[in-house]
């Protein structure tokens, strides 16, 4: 049995795929599982996966049924003690897993191990997340992973691993949520386990690719019921302005598509003192001038200049 099962969902990243899965099989430490689940790609990813002979790659392909489905058929059939999870155009630096696996050795009641990552917008800009109340050089549990992802998420999908057995207390993807289906899980496991995180940089995050920004309507989504976690949010401060980051964000998408009624129901849960001051001017801007600005914001991150509106 190896101490990692590296899941990763693919589904149409032919021209990324071979280099992300060379990455993870570049790792210092060797003792791991490959399993890649093909939703139902209709490019030629499922080719350049097969060029690869390495005995500890294993190949699912499964009918198109969303990334959270993947990542659960992957779960499933993993037989390492600890999952970690990469996805199909994102980077590992050959130190990534021995990093994990030292940090979960020194920090064993850890629910979530994370890395530090650099991310990759337009124009090959390389950006450090900050993360608030962390230091630069600390390694171990973090105090508050709400209020330290409030900028930048500690917790971001192809940084981060988790023992197998915490699954059992949190459940798996909720397949029935789009839209931030892997945020909900993190969520679920940072109320329930202490959250621990390395001094080291060990992942490239590619956020400049085109599928990176859903150009699916809200209509089409299933965002994740924020509901779920309101009685959680009464004694957790943290918690509450962490999620109600998504509610603001959301709430903004119903509003540029013109959907009032959506993007009230959701603003409303949120606590005013946590919208800044620019979103607020945003929720009283004209849904066609909204589209204007991020039409203007997708072309500078193109160019290298990423922001957020909701800090």
């Amino acid at each position: 049995m190896p101490v990692f099962s590296v899941v990763i969902p693919l589904y149409n990243k032919e021209q990324y795929i071979k280099e992300t899965l060379q990455s993870a099989l570049n790792q210092t430490f060797t003792d791991f599982e490959i399993i890649i689940v093909n939703d139902g790609s209709t490019d030629n990813s499922a080719g350049v996966v097969k060029l690869f002979t390495d005995t500890r790659i294993h190949y699912i392909e499964i009918k198109n049924s969303g990334v959270s489905a993947a990542r659960n058929n992957a779960i499933k059939a993993a037989k390492g003690s600890i999952i970690a999870f990469l996805d199909a155009d994102d980077l590992w630096q050959p130190n990534h897993l021995e990093a994990l696996h030292e940090l979960y050795l020194e920090n064993p009641t850890a629910g979530m191990l994370c890395s530090r990552y650099i991310t990759r917008i337009g124009n090959g800009v390389l950006q450090k997340p900050v993360f608030l109340g962390i230091d630069e050089n600390f390694s171990g549990i973090i105090a508050d992973a709400f209020y330290s992802s409030t900028v930048n998420r500690v917790a971001l999908t192809a940084a981060l691993a988790v023992p197998k057995n915490v699954f059992d207390v949190t459940g798996m993807f909720n397949e029935n949520t789009t839209h931030p289906e892997d945020t909900e899980l993190w969520i679920k496991i940072m109320i329930k386990f202490p959250v621990a995180i390395t001094n080291q940089y060990t992942v490239i995050y590619n956020f400049d690719q085109p599928q990176s920004w859903s150009r699916a309507s809200m209509k089409s989504r299933k965002i994740m019921d924020f509901n779920q976690f309101k009685q959680h949010e009464k004694t957790n401060k943290s918690l509450k302005a962490f999620v109600d980051i998504y509610r603001i964000e959301y709430a903004l998408k119903y509003r540029i598509e013109g959907d009032v009624i959506n993007s009230r129901r959701l603003l409303a849960d949120a606590d005013t003192t946590n919208l800044s001051f620019k979103t607020k001017l945003l929720f009283l801007t004209p849904p066609f001038i909204l589209q204007l600005l991020l039409a203007v914001k997708h072309w500078l991150h193109r160019k290298g200049v990423s922001f957020s509106v909701y800090n």
